[in-house]
């Protein structure tokens, strides 16, 4: 059977990302396309969030591929995370949700309520910048400094009324850099908070490691 020539170009522009992230001009040598012909299939993923770019222009994986492959797969993230999450709801009697980052945005990919009778919202499959909530916050105070100085001279989405983007949230990507967690504005203490964000990293980046912007 003869296959779709844009489709199989585009996926081998996805393995390639899944491979190892890239710009532009470095996935397009890879699969040997031209330049032109990977910036036309790229964008049409970008803008069906297959792929996304970080700020310094790295094709990534996007967030509905990660959000749609999350749950289904038997030894991702969620699997291995599960068990974990609800003994984690049952201790706190709050829901735990699971987000991974992807370029600018992160992405719930998992929630496991708690044993109460009444539910959390369900935030599985939910795309957000990554300045617009607290798992976003935690994840950038793990980025480096010039790459969170990007990010945040771009014009910023203010996705509620509550969304922070004046000069203020640099102090709050440096707090949670400090704490190694995020809770919203106004809890008084994590055993109060209904929500608390904290990234899950290898010890040798632990909180203590990272050292604040200048």
């Amino acid at each position: 059977m003869t296959g779709v020539q844009s489709v199989e170009r585009a996926l081998a522009l996805l393995r390639e990302i899944g491979r190892s992230p890239g710009g532009l001009v470095d996935l397009a040598e890879r699969t040997d396309l031209a330049t032109s012909t990977a910036a036309r299939l790229l964008g049409t993923l970008e803008a069906e969030g297959a792929v996304c770019r970080d700020v310094t222009g790295i094709y990534l994986i996007g967030p509905d591929l990660v959000a749609m492959a999350g749950p289904r797969s038997g030894s991702d993230i969620v699997s291995l995370a599960r068990r974990h999450m609800a003994a984690l709801a049952e201790t706190l009697g709050e829901a735990v949700a699971l987000s991974v980052p992807s370029g600018t945005t992160t992405t719930t990919i998992e929630q496991v309520d708690a044993p109460k009778p009444v539910r959390a919202e369900d935030w599985t499959g939910t795309t957000v910048p990554v300045h617009a909530g607290c798992v976003g916050l935690v994840t950038m105070a793990f980025w480096d400094a010039q790459d969170i100085d990007s990010y945040l001279a771009s014009q910023l989405e203010a996705c509620t009324d509550k969304t922070v983007i004046d000069p203020v949230i640099g102090p709050v990507i440096d707090g949670c850099g400090s704490v190694g967690h995020r809770m919203p504005p106004g809890s008084p203490s994590v055993s109060r908070s209904t929500t608390n964000q904290l990234p899950v990293r290898p010890l040798s980046r632990l909180p203590s490691s990272r050292t604040n912007r200048t």
